[in-house]
C-alpha cells in the first residue's frame, strides 16, 4: 500500500543520511542511495511549478491564526522523536461520556481535580494573554489520586495513557526543552518529581527555572552557527510526594509555582475515572479552542484583568496573581462553554 511520510529536506539530499529511511520500510541501501538522491532531486526540479505550497510547523498550538493539530491546512513536520506525543493529541471516544463524568467529578467539590483541569485549559491562554509559563504542582504523601488527576487533565487534549502524552523527569534537560518547544502552547505534563534522572536531579532548580522562563539555552552547531532557540508558552503540570518548592530556593522560580496539596480520596472510584478518560479523550480541547476563538482576545483579556484585580493583594506575589488569574480565566470559559455546571 502507499504510505506517506514527511522528512526534512537535508535527509533526502544526502546519500549518507537517506539510508536511515530504510528503517521506515523504504528500499534504500548504501548501494543505491546516490541514485535515489538524484532521482528525488530530478522529480522535484521537473515538477517545480506544479508542487503546491504547504504550510507546516514543528510546533503545536497557535500557528498563523489557526491551532495545530486542529487546523487541517497546516501540516506537522516535527521531530520524529515526538511522533508518539503528536499522535496522542487526537479525538477519541464519546464527548457526552467524558463530559458527564467530569461534571460529576467537579460536583464533588474537590479542588485538586478542578485546579488541574483549569491548568490544562489555561495552557493555551498563556500566549494570548502575554503571560509567562508557570507550573502547577499537585503534591501529597498518600495514594490520594495524584496520577489520576494528571490523567484527567491530560485527557482534555490527548491520550492520558502512560507512555503516550504524559512524560516524567527521567530524561535530560535538552530533551525536556525540545519537548516543551514542540508542545509550544499545549500543557506539558510530568509525572512524579521524585523520579528524576541524575542529570536533572543535579540541577533540578535550574531545570524548573528554565521551564518557567519559556526559553531554552542558546547552543551552537557543528558549523559554529547558532541552532534555533527552543521557545514555549504553556503551563507545566507536575505531581510528587513533596512540594516542588522543597527542591527550589530561587525566588524567581518559586513565584511561578502554584501548589495544590492532594488530600485523601480525591476520587470515589479512581479506577473508573482512569478507565473513562483512557477510552474518551481529546474531545474537550478542540471545543475549548473554538470557544476561545469565538470570544476573541479582547474579551479574554478583560476577563483575566478582572480576576487579577480581585486576587491582587499586597502580600501575594505579582507573578503568582497573574498565573492564578490566567487559570481562573480558563476555568470560567470551560465552565460556561463546556460544562454548563456553574462550578
Amino acid at each position: 500500500t502507499w504510505r506517506e511520510i514527511t522528512v526534512p529536506k537535508d535527509l533526502v539530499s544526502s546519500s549518507n543520511k537517506i539510508v536511515s529511511l530504510s528503517k521506515l520500510g523504504i528500499s534504500v541501501t548504501s548501494e543505491n542511495a546516490k541514485l535515489l538522491v538524484k532521482y528525488l532531486s530530478d522529480v522535484e526540479n521537473m515538477n517545480d511549478d506544479d508542487i503546491p505550497v504547504q504550510l507546516s510547523s514543528s510546533k503545536l498550538g497557535w500557528i498563523n491564526g489557526g491551532f495545530l493539530p486542529y487546523s487541517t491546512d497546516i501540516l506537522f513536520d516535527g521531530d520524529m522523536r515526538f511522533k508518539q506525543v503528536y499522535e496522542s493529541v487526537r479525538e477519541h471516544g464519546n464527548w457526552k461520556i467524558w463530559q458527564n463524568h467530569i461534571v460529576q467529578l467537579r460536583r464533588r467539590g474537590r479542588v485538586e481535580v478542578k485546579f488541574m483541569l483549569a491548568a490544562s485549559f489555561a495552557s493555551v491562554l498563556v500566549s494570548i494573554l502575554g503571560a509567562l509559563p508557570f507550573i502547577v504542582d499537585l503534591w501529597g504523601e498518600t495514594e490520594g489520586g495524584k496520577t489520576v488527576s494528571l490523567m484527567v487533565a491530560a485527557s482534555v487534549w490527548a491520550n492520558p495513557d502512560e507512555s503516550a502524552y504524559i512524560g516524567d523527569f527521567k530524561t535530560t534537560e535538552v530533551a525536556l526543552e525540545a519537548k516543551a518547544d514542540m508542545l509550544n502552547h499545549l500543557p506539558m505534563m510530568l509525572d512524579d518529581t521524585s523520579k528524576t534522572s541524575s542529570r536533572v536531579r543535579d540541577n533540578f532548580e535550574g531545570v524548573v527555572y528554565d521551564l518557567c522562563s519559556g526559553k531554552g539555552k542558546s547552543r551552537s552547531n557543528k558549523e559554529l552557527g547558532m541552532n534555533r532557540e527552543n521557545r514555549w508558552k504553556n503551563v507545566i503540570l507536575t505531581n510528587g510526594e513533596r512540594p516542588l518548592n522543597s527542591y527550589v530556593s530561587q525566588g524567581g522560580a518559586i513565584n511561578r509555582i502554584l501548589e495544590v496539596e492532594c488530600k485523601d480520596n480525591v476520587f470515589a472510584d479512581p479506577q473508573e475515572t482512569a478507565d473513562v478518560v483512557k477510552k474518551n479523550y481529546g474531545l474537550a480541547g478542540k471545543r475549548f479552542v473554538e470557544a476561545v476563538q469565538k470570544l476573541g482576545k479582547e474579551e479574554i483579556h478583560r476577563i483575566q484583568k478582572d480576576f487579577q484585580k480581585q486576587i491582587h493583594d499586597d502580600e501575594a506575589m505579582q507573578k503568582q496573581s497573574i498565573a492564578l488569574s490566567v487559570l481562573l480565566t480558563a476555568d470560567k470559559i470551560a465552565t460556561e462553554y463546556l460544562f454548563h455546571d456553574k462550578q
